[in-house]
């Protein structure tokens, strides 16, 4: 990982076996491409490239460097020609990677132990040359027959013009999803006042919009974690006895409207109304002991619940921080907050959507009783309600 992306810290060897070439089959399945077949028959030699042409794909290979390959066969077919000036889309990365563009290489010139550069020299004419150097291609043109391309000497690394026939190396980057889970207490730290991100939970690829607010980061955006997740204390805020759903494991149960107000079948989640006005989602509801993982405290803050790893419920006291400075539920759906009239259920019924927002709290409040936030146009509060009614979820990282 170096300034925030994946990078490959080998070079690409597709289309090689060893010091030989070999047939490969690309498509969107696999690769950065729709259709390209890298076919021995076919793909030239670089040791056999005289001809200085920009129309052939030429590659060769090598069982320590890895393979050369000029800039036709890097981009899986799709670039060639002194003329063209327009930036790779397609190349020979695997699914999801891609070459790198010509700002994301010179802003690692200074990463030159974490890219692991090799040397090896470059491809020109059919001979190997400059064996003391190491080259890669980026996806981006210059404004005439070039490419641009990063440049190892040997110490130090820097970004060059090669022309498209030179045979160099593929390193191949990946634009790297911050997950909720891998988000750390010092790149929370680290934000400023009213900051925002995008986040994902690894547990279901959805993305969530957090905000800094006070000391805390904020979910912006309610849980919508789906019924029949299974939760981990890898993935979640959760024990390894978690119990979810009545069902001796930690699994999120089905969504359904059954139960809310009864503390005795507390496990419950439903799905929600798509409808809670002013073009807010409603997103997930959850019993006080559904959103606590099963557990069910009566006193004191719960010390599980369904946030992602790293993150939790809020406390009482951090709802009413945040109250202090949103004093209303204008005033909340309009703060970096970003409150939702979200409703809730109670006697098994959808209620208030459109003109009234409910989070759960982590505080306990006796044994059928929690803390959480409550808000309308013109008022917010925090105050205890039925374990059992359904309230959304924000999450916050400490």
């Amino acid at each position: 990982k170096i300034n925030g992306k994946l990078w490959m810290t080998k070079n690409l060897a597709i289309g090689c076996n060893g010091n030989n070439r070999r047939d490969a089959s690309l498509d969107s399945t696999n690769s950065n491409v729709s259709s390209y077949t890298i076919n021995t028959s076919t793909v030239g030699n670089l040791t056999q490239d005289t001809s200085g042409s920009y129309t052939a794909a030429y590659m060769q290979c090598n069982a320590t460097y890895g393979a050369w390959y000029n800039y036709m066969a890097a981009t899986a077919g799709t670039i060639s020609g002194d003329s063209n000036t327009t930036d790779a889309t397609s190349d020979i990365c695997p699914k999801g990677w891609r070459l790198p563009t010509y700002a994301e290489q010179q802003a690692i010139t200074s990463y030159t132990t974490a890219f692991s550069p090799v040397t090896g020299g470059y491809y020109n004419n059919g001979s190997l040359e400059d064996t003391s150097r190491g080259n890669w291609w980026s996806s981006t043109a210059s404004s005439g027959s070039g490419r641009y391309a990063l440049s190892y000497n040997g110490s130090s690394m820097n970004t060059n013009l090669y022309y498209r026939n030179r045979g160099i190396y593929v390193r191949c980057v990946k634009d790297m999803t911050l997950t909720m889970q891998d988000f750390t207490a010092a790149e929370a730290a680290a934000m400023t006042n009213g900051e925002t991100k995008t986040l994902t939970d690894s547990r279901d690829k959805q993305e969530y919009s957090v905000a800094k607010i006070g000391d805390l980061v904020w979910m912006t955006k309610n849980l919508n974690l789906p019924g029949g997740t299974t939760l981990t204390s890898a993935d979640s805020n959760v024990s390894a006895g978690c119990n979810l759903g009545g069902t001796g494991n930690c699994t999120l149960p089905a969504s359904s409207t059954s139960g809310f107000s009864n503390n005795s079948t507390a496990y419950v989640y439903n799905s929600g109304s798509t409808s809670c006005g002013n073009n807010s989602p409603c997103y997930s509801y959850y019993s006080y002991v559904a959103a606590t993982a099963g557990t069910n405290p009566s006193s004191g803050a719960a010390t599980s619940d369904i946030c992602p790893k790293g993150w939790r419920l809020p406390t009482m006291s951090e709802f009413g921080a945040l109250r202090s400075s949103y004093s209303t539920g204008s005033a909340l759906t309009g703060s970096p907050f970003l409150a939702v009239y979200g409703g809730l259920y109670l006697n098994s019924s959808f209620a208030s959507g459109g003109s009234g927002g409910y989070y759960w709290s982590s505080t306990a409040y006796g044994s059928s009783y929690a803390y959480g936030l409550y808000f309308d146009s013109s008022n917010a509060i925090v105050s205890d309600s039925n374990k059992g009614y359904g309230f959304s979820v924000r999450c916050v990282k400490p």
